[in-house]
């Protein structure tokens, strides 16, 4: 193990690993970032090429690249050295033989699932049609692949057979959340436990962590039309989309849809488009836009942000036009303002379309200007109140407040509250 730990820290430098999760900088002889570990405006987190360390004046921590990985990933040491081995490009077949923790266990069965999903879109009848809807939505076969988009067959344990037949145990494939462990009364005094597959006849999503491993999906249903007069099962179909619940190695709170494609490029472009669902991300990475991710579905959280904070501290929102969609967005916004992030609002110019799945498979190329003509957040909402302000009302002048002001109040710069505050004053007179 000390022999592997030496050929990695020869192999890998303290700055290369750790821009690959923070925005950084140089300061002489140094590099510097604002800390990941605790919020503040003037970076305290310096990194010496020289010595190969790292140290926050802020918060006081410190070490080298395996103790900045463990701290960022949250992980034990053996899978820090798994995942800097891996960068490095260096075997670790000895070591990896002797470690059998539950965590490498449910990544294997969430890589064995995708592995079955992606099969199944591409042989089976059922998945074919899945497939040719995916075209139909605009999806070209390298993007499907690229993402590993998969088919979950209607079936009650398809793949919870195959994996064991892999070798997994039902309860590392329940602890993975692939399956459903329910419990079935078999008589009166006895109780027989059971467990079914927990995506059925849905197309598949592959969620992966920063450094692209499987670690649970979405699943989106896909019905196969049926003859005239036949009832589909309601117990079959089930919501639209579900997603895998909360497992050892999967917390949607600290989960970006996307973001294991895109690190680079929002680094590059120093900013995020964030989106709602998955298809907007995909095809709007399709197009061009690739500096972009999706919230899943899942409810913006501060994590997602701190996260989003080490790559740029820009973000640009464009959520369904739904009120759903919109109230999500607003929130969001609050969030970003409150970490300090420059924010800008995307609005989709065409009504037709709900989201930017829509638009790219509609206007394709064209989604780039759009995505590239963001507003800034309170030029957006006041541009937005304008629209049906009537200056004779005191009704209307009050809604133009209360859309606009609560916006203005996060701005941390004093000199652009008093712009907008000024703006605001003049229009209400």
């Amino acid at each position: 193990m000390e022999d592997n730990v030496s050929k990695i820290k020869d192999r890998l430098s303290v700055v290369d690993v750790i821009s690959g999760y923070l925005k950084i900088q140089k300061a002489g002889v140094n590099f510097k970032a604002p800390c990941p570990f605790h919020n503040e405006k003037t970076p305290s987190f310096f990194i010496s090429p020289e010595r190969q360390i790292w140290h926050c004046f802020g918060c006081q921590r410190g070490g080298d690249i395996f103790t900045f990985v463990k701290e960022m990933e949250g992980v034990e040491f053996p899978e820090v050295l798994r995942i800097l081995a891996a960068r490095a490009g260096i075997e670790l077949a000895e070591f990896d033989s002797t470690i059998k923790d539950s965590k490498d266990r449910l990544y294997q069965i969430c890589e064995s699932s995708a592995r079955f999903f992606e099969k199944q879109l591409g042989h089976s009848n059922t998945g074919l049609q899945a497939l040719k809807y995916l075209s139909n939505r605009g999806l070209k076969d390298a993007t499907i692949a690229q993402f590993r988009l998969g088919f979950a067959p209607n079936t009650w344990d398809a793949l919870s057979g195959y994996l064991r037949s892999s070798g997994f145990a039902e309860k590392e494939i329940v602890d993975a959340g692939m399956v459903v462990k329910r419990q079935v009364p078999s008589s009166k005094f006895q109780v027989s436990s059971s467990i079914y597959d927990r995506f059925r006849s849905r197309i598949m999503f592959p969620i992966s962590d920063i450094n692209g491993r499987v670690v649970g999906f979405t699943g989106r249903i896909f019905e196969v039309p049926t003859p005239e007069g036949v009832e589909t099962s309601a117990e079959s179909v089930g919501a639209k989309y579900i997603n895998t619940p909360q497992t050892l190695i999967y917390d949607k709170s600290r989960i970006l849809y996307g973001l294991d494609h895109s690190r680079g490029d929002i680094r590059k472009k120093n900013k995020c488009l964030l989106v709602e669902g998955n298809m907007d991300a995909i095809m709007s990475y399709q197009t061009g836009v690739t500096n972009v991710v999706a919230s899943s579905g899942t409810a913006l959280t501060p994590m997602h942000l701190a996260i989003l904070k080490r790559y740029t501290g820009n973000l640009d929102f464009c959520f369904d036009a739904d009120s759903a969609g919109a109230m999500a967005t607003k929130r969001g916004i609050g969030m970003a303002l409150g970490q300090d992030f420059g924010v800008k609002v995307v609005s989709l110019d065409d009504p037709d379309c709900k989201d930017p799945a829509d638009y790219v498979k509609k206007y394709g190329k064209k989604w780039e200007q759009v995505a590239d003509s963001a507003k800034p957040v309170v030029e957006f909402y006041f541009d937005k109140a304008k629209e049906s302000y009537s200056p004779e009302s005191a009704e209307s002048k009050k809604n133009v407040i209360l859309t606009v002001a609560p916006f203005i109040k996060r701005l941390s710069s004093r000199v652009e509250r008093a712009h907008w505050v000024n703006k605001l004053a003049y229009l209400l007179r």
